[in-house]
């Protein structure tokens, strides 16, 4: 009896468009649908990281990367503020 509305929940999330794959879709569903899912896809994703962690360390940064607002060149020109604080008298 449970099987009905529970593979008429499963089959309209799977039709649903998408970018995701078959098994990511599906983990979803569990995670969103089952009772308890949520906290069964999270321990079962812990025990998957726990057994493939990556390897600690890697390739080290050279110089951090640059953010914020772009550094002006000696080729640009002043900014319009700059302009009309020099032709101020």
């Amino acid at each position: 009896m449970l099987a009905v509305p529970t593979l008429g929940s499963y089959t309209s999330w799977m039709l649903e468009p998408t970018s995701m794959t078959f098994s990511q879709r599906s983990t979803e569903w569990v995670r969103a649908d089952v009772p308890f899912g949520n906290w069964l896809v999270d321990e079962i994703e812990h025990i998957d990281y726990t057994w493939n962690a990556p390897k600690p360390g890697g390739p080290q940064l050279k110089s951090l990367p640059a953010v914020g607002l772009p550094q002006p060149t000696t080729s640009q020109t002043p900014s319009d503020g700059a302009r009309l604080r020099s032709h101020k008298k």
